[in-house]
Parts: structure tokens; sequence; C-alpha cells
């Protein structure tokens, strides 16, 4: 018939395809989007500033690990999150817990600041 549209077949392949690059790019990022204080909570940790427990890995740990692992928590007393040497001993097996890289961003990067830093607490043999 004339001046009618031709349908063009459908590929479930090709629109799988669109649909995991269309969430790839949100999950990513968009490259050319700028990252500033609506790029979320991992945008706002830079590298070149000396991250600080309580300022930049308590507060997503008390809303991702509330009430448990805070004072009064059933998990308090085993694993109190409030405590740096707790979340340097159990370390990135906190992800378990944090599945957003935006949460986990600012506690691997203090984790990895603090690897390279020297403890407060002396060694117990008592050597240097």
């Amino acid at each position: 018939m004339p001046g009618r549209p031709t349908r063009l077949p459908f590929d479930p392949h090709a629109a799988r395809t669109l649909l995991a690059f269309a969430a790839l790019l949100v999950l990513c990022g968009c490259p050319g989007r700028a990252a500033g204080p609506a790029a979320g909570p991992a945008a706002a940790v830079a590298p070149s500033r000396r991250l600080d427990f309580a300022r930049d890995v308590l507060p997503v740990l008390e809303e991702r690990c509330s009430p448990c692992h805070f004072p009064g928590g059933r998990m308090h007393e085993r694993l109190p999150f409030e405590q740096e040497g707790t979340v340097r001993v159990v370390g990135t097996r906190l992800f378990t817990r944090l599945g957003r890289p935006e949460d986990q961003a600012p506690v691997r990067a203090w984790l990895e600041q603090e690897a390279g830093s020297p403890r407060e607490d002396p060694p117990a043999d008592g050597g240097p």
C-alpha cells in the first residue's frame, strides 16, 4: 500500500545490546559529564587530600551499617564500626554490605591510605 510506513523488523539481540550499553553509561557516568556535587559522595573524595576516618568514612558507615554495628546494635559488641581499628581489620570485606560504588570509594581510599601509614599502636614485641 502506498503511503503506509514500512515497519522495521525487531531484533532482540540489538535491543539487549542497546539496553546494556545504556545501563553501562548510567553506571559509569557519561564521559562528558562534569563531576560536581551532584556526582555523589565518591566524587567528593579528593585523592590529593588526606582522608579522615570521622569526616570521610564514618558517615558512610553510619548510614549503611546502623543500627547493628553502632552502640545499642546487636553486632556492636563484636564489630564496632565507629572504631577505626575494627574497620581496618574488616577491610574490604565491608564491601559485601556496602554494595554501591559511591559508598565503597571513600572507605577504599581511606583503607589504602591507612595501609601506607604507620599505626598509632606500638608493635606487641616492643620493636620499632
